[in-house]
């Protein structure tokens, strides 16, 4: 099971990440490949991070108007912990073998949060998520590029929201703590950008 984003997480148990820096060819116009070294990216700086309050479509996959009026909450976050799907196997032993087989079980959405690093004059992110709010976590994990597959949606209710006391020598912080409500969306489409309307012609 791989965590999800290449991006620094909560625990101060794995503060040492190493990160792949981009690799990129001038020359090379639409021609990567599968898994083309030419197109390897990183999170930082292109993951981007949204709550939205509002998702009509019953698969979980918001529209272009839906994600403009949602919160983009990239910039403040400083962890992430969890995102994950786990499955969890059905063991299938038989008398047959000595092997011990198992079939995929059900799905299960390990525990989830986003740090954040504590404004000291704005409170609107804790105004936005508090306890027991519901909505919707999104992230697009190569940025927002409308027609790439890379959109996750994560229906969600915010467990709890503490901060983190610290003596330490770093920025404060508080953590918001998620439960994945529903099954999430994965590699979903990210919607079309708005078409500006054309311009106006004056005599």
């Amino acid at each position: 099971m791989i965590p999800y984003p290449l991006f620094p997480v909560c625990s101060p148990a794995t503060a040492d990440h190493a990160y792949a820096a981009p690799i990129t060819d001038d020359g090379a116009k639409n021609k990567c490949g599968p898994h083309s070294r030419k197109c390897i990216t990183w999170s930082i700086g292109v993951t981007r991070v949204l709550w939205l309050e509002k998702v009509a479509d019953s698969g979980n996959v918001p529209t272009r108007p839906e994600l403009t009026v949602g919160t983009d909450l990239t910039n403040a976050i400083g962890c992430i912990d969890g995102w994950t799907l786990a499955n969890q196997p059905i063991e299938t032993p038989d008398l047959g073998s000595t092997f011990e087989s198992s079939i995929p079980g059900s799905d299960k959405a390990d525990d989830s949060s986003l740090g954040f690093y504590e404004d000291k004059v704005s409170d609107a992110i804790e105004q936005l998520l508090t306890k027991d709010a519901t909505g919707w976590v999104v992230f697009l994990r190569k940025g927002d590029l409308p027609g790439n597959r890379a959109m996750d949606v994560f229906p969600v209710r915010i467990g709890s929201r503490s901060p983190n006391y610290s003596t330490d020598n770093e920025a404060a912080k508080f953590t918001v703590s998620f439960s994945i409500t529903e099954k999430p969306t994965q590699d979903a489409e990210a919607p079309a950008a708005d078409t500006p309307p054309p311009p106006k012609f004056n005599k």
